[in-house]
């Protein structure tokens, strides 16, 4: 069943244009409804347009947080929204690469705390794109303490002027092009760091310094080592780190540790409920009853590991909604009508409401590569479809058809 707010954003969203003027109601809506409206309308427009946030700004709406598409920003007009001095968290995803260095020279950075910017991959518009970020005056994001930056497609390494500047830093998510980590460690407020390189090797002494990140609740290592490097001792990490208050940790690519290094490792971080490292086929069995002699609520995943139901229903209760997603992205496919029945009620509602979250992430990316948006988008629809029956949420079914119609009928989809 839907909501009363639910159903009134519905009602809006029909004639938006003509509740989004000076004398109407929008106006003398609280701020904390109206930036949920907004969040409404973006899921609905596949990217909301730019005039309804410098609407806001306009007639002086105090919003705090924005979360949207930027798929639909398309001159620097549009980015007006970001002067608001009261913006505390902005989030855009889809961005295409020259709209990052206007934003870092536009957005007020007086009360911002966290700030989350993700490129669009896969281009498909021919507009202008500059390969380098501008060097960036970090000094002036003095309250921010939660970024999020995805730049691929730059050659710029940053960390060294952001890690001396931003030095409250308490999460960092990064996809970047960066081999030297060694600057990270003054980031002594850290707790939760993310890492992912697809482009270049790591150089492996630089990460040493993530033994000094005594705060660290989550820690991610998406990248592969330089292994020519014969002094570093790949191991080092599962011989003698320590991270007391360490709940997620998952390890680089291409190395590999022996069984007994890693239950050391786990053994001294006891709160740990999510490991993620390489290990051979033949021991990971092995591994799986080391890490349940430990703890009931651990659970180890390596590209080997099967037993998606049983990993689900303990990521459900023990992590956060975000590193759930990123399970049921990779894995999905295996969820087939036996392991849904397998679940109860509120893991199934649960399932299928992250199951939407992605579809409504991922649905913008037919605008830009469509091979790319077949391989996830699609087969998330043909899986729902396998499975449905198992959905008694009305609400749900109707906000996956919406999401399908929208994706393939927009009509900013024959004009990008």
């Amino acid at each position: 069943m839907f909501t009363l707010k639910e159903l009134c954003f519905q009602k809006i969203a029909e004639s938006r244009d003509r509740l989004f003027q000076r004398r109407t109601g929008v106006v003398k809506l609280p701020p904390s409804i109206v930036e949920q409206l907004l969040c409404y309308l973006d899921n609905e427009e596949t990217g909301i347009s730019p005039y309804y946030l410098n609407f806001c700004l306009r007639y002086k709406l105090n919003i705090k947080n924005v979360k949207i598409n930027g798929f639909r920003i398309r001159n620097d007009v549009d980015l007006m929204f970001l002067t608001n001095p009261y913006l505390e968290s902005c989030e855009i995803r889809n961005l295409e690469f020259h709209q990052f260095n206007k934003i870092f020279s536009v957005i007020n950075k007086q009360n911002l705390k966290k700030l989350r910017l993700t490129e669009a991959s896969f281009l498909k518009r021919n507009l202008p794109v500059n390969p380098r970020i501008n060097p960036i005056k970090w000094t002036k994001f003095k309250n921010l303490i939660s970024l999020k930056l995805e730049y691929k497609f730059s050659e710029i390494e940053i960390l060294g002027n952001l890690c001396i500047e931003l030095i409250n830093l308490e999460e960092l998510d990064l996809i970047c092009p960066e081999t030297n980590f060694f600057p990270l460690k003054n980031l002594l407020k850290l707790k939760r760091l993310r890492i992912k390189n697809t482009k270049n090797l790591v150089l492996p002494h630089t990460i040493i310094c993530l033994e000094k990140l005594k705060l660290l609740e989550h820690l991610e290592l998406r990248f592969s080592l330089a292994l020519s490097f014969p002094d570093y001792d790949t191991e080092r990490i599962f011989k003698v780190a320590t991270w007391p208050n360490l709940m997620y940790y998952a390890h680089f690519r291409n190395t590999f540790a022996k069984l007994d290094l890693i239950e050391n490792f786990i053994s001294r971080h006891p709160k740990l409920n999510y490991l993620d490292v390489e290990c051979d086929r033949q021991y990971m069995q092995d591994l799986e009853d080391i890490a349940s002699s430990h703890s009931t609520s651990l659970l180890v995943e390596n590209k080997y590991s099967t037993l998606y139901v049983d990993k689900y229903k303990l990521m459900i209760e023990y992590l956060e909604v975000e590193d759930v997603k990123k399970f049921l992205y990779s894995y999905f496919r295996f969820f087939s009508e036996r392991e849904i029945s397998l679940l109860d009620e509120w893991e199934c509602i649960k399932y299928f409401e992250i199951i939407v979250d992605i579809l409504k992430e991922n649905k913008g990316r037919i605008y830009y590569d469509y091979s790319n948006y077949n391989e996830t988008f699609v087969d998330i629809i043909n899986h729902f479809l396998r499975v449905e029956h198992f959905c008694r949420d009305m609400k749900i079914k109707r906000t996956i058809f919406k999401i399908c119609y929208d994706s393939f009928f927009h009509p900013d989809l024959y004009d990008c």
